[in-house]
């Protein structure tokens, strides 16, 4: 990021606020899950914050790089002690900017946010309300319980309780890249399948335990497929490109297995993200957050990645290879990006159980906007043992076992960035050019195919 940077920022108010409702001037607010607006609670009156401003809205036009102030590398402030005078009651009450952001008068109970955008990694560009309630996400979960209640540890299910559903904002980074791609390689493209017949010998033995031998058919597919050299240059415009920017999140999948469970809350993805609304501290009223504590210097190489694979992904669209792809040149040129930080709402009921290999923590997570949700579940193990001895007895009920036993643990699901990221793909270069015809190959996809490669997972 050589180039001149362009910060945006989202609230020039004072740094503490206190927030009134738009009818009755009441400061008693608070967010309405079912929603995702604001409710006076004295009125009724709901209103939505304003949309997030600044920012290049056509991808298409953006050059260089855009930050919101949100966005900017953290600092932590020396004091971060901020002392206000609370006008419900006159008392003096104080935030620490780096650690909190939304807090109530402990005499009238007023709510103070802050709202100035200081380098903490608290407060974002943007913010995504829940819109399913706590109640709502409690039957949702419990749902997934009953299901799995007959493995389940007892304690995992009687402590599922509605008091320890937590709703969580969680923090990540949204990237937008106005992009120019080329991808050269070979293509190939079946025009004919054959069904070859081929005879093989197996070896029995008798009543005598005499060995014999006996052939049977067998038949497989081969494939008649033709060869293009094939190119493909085009401007891409990827818009809300999400990655976590809690750094325990990061890399989950480089952690030991026990401690997984809480770096895949970015399989509940995507979010409506085209919803967010300006930051205003007043919405975490009642949740919680994760203090944001990555900088884009510490994901923008796998962003890039990430992008790069959403290109290769979504081109496949332009192409009629049904046998691959072998992209030999692979190039990716950012025009233009714009990062912004955004609070995501999640609501997660969480369980911790010692083992040998220390705390192990298992969890229902749900997304409070989609409902999209993940899971990773204890096993009662005198249940567990009981039936795989019954299993290793019956070879049938082995292949159920081991597929209940995945259902019961969701840990090496993934964020589909390639599919789930809004894109649009302008001003395509096509070249297609006949090679050769290659017949009777075994495989129906070419030698080194890599068109539905993945490079920036993490």
């Amino acid at each position: 990021m050589d180039e001149e940077i362009k910060i945006v920022k989202q609230n020039n108010n004072s740094k503490i606020e206190q927030k009134r409702c738009p009818d009755c001037g009441s400061t008693d607010i608070e967010l309405n899950p079912i929603t995702g607006k604001l409710r006076c609670n004295y009125c009724k009156y709901e209103f939505e914050e304003k949309k997030v401003e600044g920012f290049v809205k056509n991808i298409g036009e953006l050059q260089g790089t855009v930050i919101g102030a949100g966005a900017q590398n953290i600092q932590e402030m020396a004091n971060g002690i901020i002392t206000c005078k609370c006008s419900g009651c006159g008392a003096e009450i104080t935030l620490n900017a780096n650690e909190v952001a939304f807090t109530k008068c402990h005499w009238c109970h007023t709510g103070l946010s802050l709202n100035e955008q200081v380098p903490s990694g608290i407060v974002p560009d943007a913010i995504l309300p829940f819109k399913v309630s706590k109640e709502e996400a409690f039957e949702d979960m419990k749902k997934i319980i009953e299901k799995k209640s007959f493995f389940a540890k007892e304690d995992f299910k009687n402590n599922f309780k509605i008091d320890n559903l937590k709703g969580v904002y969680l923090p990540y980074m949204m990237l937008d890249i106005n992009g120019h791609a080329i991808f050269k390689g070979i293509g190939g493209k079946i025009v004919n399948t054959h069904t070859y017949t081929y005879t093989k010998q197996r070896k029995t033995s008798g009543r005598n335990r005499e060995i014999t031998y006996e052939n049977y058919d067998c038949e497989r597919e081969e494939y008649d497929i033709d060869l293009y050299d094939t190119e493909r240059e085009f401007d891409i415009q990827i818009k809300n490109l999400l990655e976590t920017t809690d750094s325990k999140q990061l890399n989950w999948k480089k952690v030991k297995k026990q401690d997984r469970a809480n770096f895949v809350l970015s399989t509940l993805m995507p979010f409506d993200v085209e919803n967010c609304v300006g930051w205003d501290a007043t919405y975490l009223n009642g949740y919680s957050l994760e203090k944001r504590d990555t900088n884009i210097c510490d994901i923008s190489d796998n962003m890039k990645l990430k992008a790069k694979d959403v290109a290769r992904h979504k081109i496949n669209r332009d192409l009629d290879y049904n046998a691959g792809i072998n992209w030999k040149q692979e190039e990716f040129e950012i025009n233009g990006q714009q990062w912004k930080t955004v609070y995501l709402p999640v609501w997660i009921y969480s369980y911790v159980q010692e083992t040998n290999k220390g705390p192990f923590t298992y969890f229902i997570a749900e997304n409070a906007r989609t409902k999209e949700m993940n899971y990773t579940i204890p096993l009662n193990l005198l249940k567990f043992i009981i039936f795989t001895v019954i299993c290793f007895a019956l070879p049938i009920l082995a292949i159920v076992w081991l597929m209940m036993l995945l259902s019961y643990n969701h840990v090496d699901q993934r964020n589909r960035h390639e599919k789930d990221t809004k894109t649009k793909i302008t001003n395509i270069n096509r070249k297609d050019e006949f090679i050769k015809h290659k017949k009777r190959q075994k495989s129906n996809i070419i030698k080194n195919a890599n068109n539905k490669k993945i490079e920036g997972d993490s």
